[in-house]
């Protein structure tokens, strides 16, 4: 899946895509969030955590795994953010 925003107006953070996002992750008991396009991983991280929480999916920051390529392979997904989430 391909997103360009994380906001749509009047809605939380992922909200207007929390539907699909449901079905894609169905199957994956967590997921390797990829955070390197903002200066405050941790709090982008955070954020998706929080932004994710409904679907009961476990999200893991690249940025802190020892083994990244091992991660990458364990993954059920990867979500790359963009770095305007955090801003917001």
């Amino acid at each position: 899946m391909l997103r360009s925003n994380s906001f749509s107006p009047g809605l939380g953070a992922l909200e207007h895509a929390i539907d699909a996002l449901a079905e894609l992750f169905a199957d994956i008991s967590w997921l390797l969030f990829v955070p390197y396009t903002s200066s405050e991983p941790d709090t982008y991280t955070e954020r998706m955590r929080q932004a994710l929480a409904l679907l009961a999916v476990r999200v893991i920051g690249a940025h802190r795994t020892p083994d990244l390529l091992a991660a990458l392979a364990a993954s059920g997904a990867v979500f790359v953010g963009r770095g305007n989430f955090s801003a917001c």
